[in-house]
């Protein structure tokens, strides 16, 4: 009886270390980790970061998005990079991913539309393809700025079909091209350029390249916007809230008297917890 005892004792501790280096190897997979320029696409400009929080499970750890603007034609990730700390911050059980799109340009002419859109859909589909690796869940939420507001509307309104993409935030976002064309004296250039044409040389591709004309479809929607932006005028946001108001959509349309295009940093500081807010509302 006393060996068996021993054997007993013996094989106890054998289970017990076996838990404990089983411990030990979870606990290294759960620690915050980050990484730059993973590829996504075959196009150079097809990367992104990831910031990955500690303790994150593929249960619970939400995803946010990040889609930098600059006219579709210039801009960088890195333009987005000031506030990931802050928004790590104020929601800190999500991921973040940060995203670089092909950009358009006039010589050769080459990446128009909807170049951006479909880096935008093959990113965040990459992005749910690598959940189990990266230990998060495919619950999406997207924030853009500009162009990349745009790119980010377009994504959660008509690449949604599995409604993996929860919330989007937009700042200063241009919703309806067609309607607000002669309304961007500072825009004008860009647009023609990215569209191929005029409103109405190619019609078609300012309608699908117009996120108002998808409101049937959208998702809770947080917009912030400035009444002194000579780039991107305060009616953009409006005609989309007034069409997410009409679709019985969910939208919260957040304005900054005599802000423009871009904003002072307390207005910034602002909206991150705006963003909070709504995301934790609409998406819990």
């Amino acid at each position: 009886m006393r060996h068996l005892y021993f054997i007993g004792l013996i094989l106890l501790a054998a289970a017990t270390g076996v838990t404990s280096c089983k411990k030990k190897k979870d606990d290294t997979l759960v620690k915050s980790e980050t990484a730059h320029n993973i590829s996504y696409g075959t196009d150079s400009r097809n990367v992104m970061d990831i910031y990955l929080p500690e303790n994150r499970s593929v249960d619970s750890t939400k995803v946010m998005v990040l889609i930098h603007g600059g006219g579709w034609t210039s801009g960088n990730k890195s333009d987005m990079g000031g506030y990931i700390t802050r928004l790590q911050s104020e929601l800190p059980n999500y991921a973040v991913v940060n995203i670089n799109y092909r950009l358009c340009s006039s010589d050769p002419y080459t990446n128009g539309f909807p170049a951006q859109e479909l880096d935008v859909k093959l990113a965040v589909d990459f992005i749910k393809s690598m959940t189990p690796q990266w230990k998060v869940s495919n619950n999406i939420t997207l924030i853009g700025m500009s162009a990349g507001a745009h790119l980010s509307l377009l994504q959660a309104y008509k690449h949604n079909e599995d409604g993996s993409v929860k919330a989007v935030a937009a700042f200063f976002p241009p919703t309806q091209l067609a309607e607000g064309y002669d309304d961007l004296p500072l825009s004008k250039a860009l647009i023609e350029l990215v569209t191929g044409g005029t409103p109405s040389e190619v019609p078609e591709v300012y309608y699908e390249s117009s996120p108002v004309n998808y409101t049937g479809t959208a998702i809770p929607t947080i917009l912030f916007h400035g009444t002194n932006d000579m780039v991107v005028p305060h009616e953009q946001s409006l005609w989309l809230r007034d069409s997410l108001v009409s679709n019985g959509k969910i939208v919260e349309m957040v304005t900054y008297p005599g802000q423009g295009h871009g904003f002072v940093n307390a207005k910034y500081e602002d909206a991150i917890q705006k963003i909070g807010a709504f995301f934790r509302t609409h998406n819990p």
